[in-house]
Order: structure tokens, then C-alpha cells, then sequence
């Protein structure tokens, strides 16, 4: 993305002066839905006749400044993130990010209840009261703004935010790529001990695949150390709580855990009872199938 004069026909207009999360990410949506080509500039009034993209400002659907809102799920109005968001996000994520559709769906759903649902709120005034006011995406946005002391003109700086931006953008659209496609290849993995065992051929983030009514207590993958590791499953993606933990007189045991199991290449279990290793994938699996079988 470049900014250059509204005399140059830029693709999309913003408002000039102090810049906020709201529009930097806005414009990071259309440099992805539009690759470099994409062109900005900011003002104070929106020229008469223009014909390109006006966000957060000139009263059009794109400006959230006006009496008739559009809403989040929970009742939060959109901010100008947000509509373009909600206009133009699939696409972008499609066109210039190599998502397949029905994989852009997805992750457009849940980044819209997350860091797009959160610069809304905060440009929307709906933060949570100070001293716990956590420090967020856009205050740190907002820092980016020049200060008094400084040379460099609000242009470099809506750019310099614009970078920052961009990177977290593409991080967050990867961490939900990166699972939704672990959960098809969860869902896609091979079951053992009445589905109560899955292997995985890579470790990958399963937590979240593996739903409450999925009756898996036991995953087992490949070891970053080495071996395999089986892993216990816990009653929700960020609860300590186990389904089953591995039985009680094999926890804290390493050299001698294969002598307490009668399995040949049983490595160690964890006294919290959550993880346990192999040195082969057939010792891994047999652990698991004899944990799953233990009252």
C-alpha cells in the first residue's frame, strides 16, 4: 500500500489527522484484498464525485460516524474495521492469502469475534474501566501517532502503523488456518481402542478438534525430543482437568515404567499423570490402549 494525494486518484479515501486501529486495519483488509496496487489517501473532506473506497468518514456505509449502525452478534456497532470487515474480508483473504473459500469463511467468522470485535469495541468506547484496562492492539496503534517532538509526518506515521498492523493481521489469519486444517486432520486421523485413541502422524494443535462429545482420551504423535509421545485429553481445550490421566503407579516412573507396564520401550510418565513416552510408535500406542483399559 502506498498513500498519495487525493489529486492522484487513490483506490480509497480515510480521514486525515489522528489515525486509530480501526481504519489502519481497515486498510490492511483492502491491501490484502487488493494486493500493492492499493493506493490511500487521507482527508479532511471527501471530494465531490469520487468513486473509490471511503472508509471512516464521508457519512457512506463504510463510516460508522452516523445514527444508523451496524451490529456485531453481541450488540457492538461496527466500526470502520469492522464494515470493511464485514464487505470485504472473505475476499481478501481468499484473493492475496491462499485460503480456499470455505476456509476464508471460517477464519472471516473467527477473527470477527476476535481481533476485529475488539478494535470495534475500543474505537466504539466500550473498553473495560481503568486500572485493569488491559494494554490492547489499539492502544498500540494509537501510539503510533506523531507527538509534538516529532519530524515525521502523520502520513509516515499511519505507515509505520499500517506495517505493525499488517504483521498482526497475518499472524492471526495463520494461527486460524494452522487449526482449522489440524482440525480435518484430526478429524481424518486413525482410531484405535473404541475411537478412544487417536494417532496423529505429526504433532499438530488437537485440542481444539476434539469436541465433548468425542470420546478420545488418549493422542498419540511424534516427539519433538524423539519417540512418541501420548498425550492425555483434557476435559476442555484450556482445562488441567483430565478425561482420564494415566494411571497412578505409572506416574513419575522413567527407566523403570516399562517393568510397572510390561511394555518394551515404555519411557517415562509425568507425575501429573497428562503425558507419557515411547520409544516406538507400537510401544505408544500399547501404553495408551492399556491406560484406556486400566479402572
Amino acid at each position: 500500500m502506498r498513500i498519495i494525494n487525493v489529486k492522484e486518484n487513490p483506490m480509497g479515501l480515510t480521514h486525515a489527522g489522528v489515525f486509530h486501529a480501526d481504519e489502519v486495519f481497515a486498510s490492511v483488509i483492502l491491501h490484502f484484498l487488493f494486493g500493492n496496487t492499493f493506493t490511500l489517501a487521507r482527508v479532511n473532506v471527501v471530494p465531490e464525485g469520487y468513486a473509490g473506497i471511503v472508509f471512516d468518514i464521508g457519512r457512506g456505509e463504510l463510516d460508522h460516524h452516523q445514527p444508523e449502525k451496524v451490529y456485531h452478534e453481541n450488540g457492538i456497532p461496527r466500526a470502520a474495521c469492522g464494515l470493511v470487515w464485514a464487505k470485504y474480508g472473505v475476499a481478501a483473504l481468499e484473493l492475496s492469502l491462499g485460503l480456499t473459500h470455505e476456509e476464508s469463511v471460517l477464519v472471516h467468522q473467527k477473527m470477527d469475534k476476535g481481533l476485529i470485535l475488539a478494535i470495534d469495541a475500543h474505537d466504539n468506547g466500550i473498553v473495560p474501566d481503568d486500572p485493569y484496562r488491559p494494554y490492547d492492539v489499539s492502544q498500540l496503534i494509537h501510539q503510533f501517532n506523531p507527538t509534538w517532538l516529532d519530524d515525521e509526518s502523520a502520513d509516515e506515521a499511519f505507515m509505520a502503523a499500517f506495517e505493525l498492523a499488517k504483521g498482526v493481521f497475518e499472524r492471526e489469519v495463520k494461527n486460524y488456518l494452522a487449526a482449522i486444517r489440524a482440525e480435518n486432520e484430526v478429524k481424518s486421523s486413525p482410531r484405535l481402542a473404541a475411537d478412544r485413541v487417536l494417532v496423529l502422524d505429526r504433532y499438530l494443535p488437537w485440542k481444539g478438534a476434539i469436541g465433548k462429545d468425542d470420546p478420545a482420551m488418549y493422542v498419540i504423535s511424534p516427539s519433538m525430543r524423539g519417540g512418541y509421545q501420548i498425550q492425555a485429553v483434557p476435559v476442555s481445550p484450556c482445562s488441567m482437568e483430565l478425561r482420564k490421566p494415566f494411571p497412578a503407579e505409572w506416574r513419575g516412573k522413567s527407566s523403570d515404567l516399562a517393568d510397572v507396564t510390561g511394555i518394551p520401550g515404555s519411557n517415562f510418565c509425568h507425575t501429573a499423570g497428562f503425558i507419557a513416552s515411547a520409544e516406538t510408535k507400537d510401544a505408544a500406542i500399547a501404553l495408551a490402549i492399556a491406560a484406556v483399559e486400566t479402572k
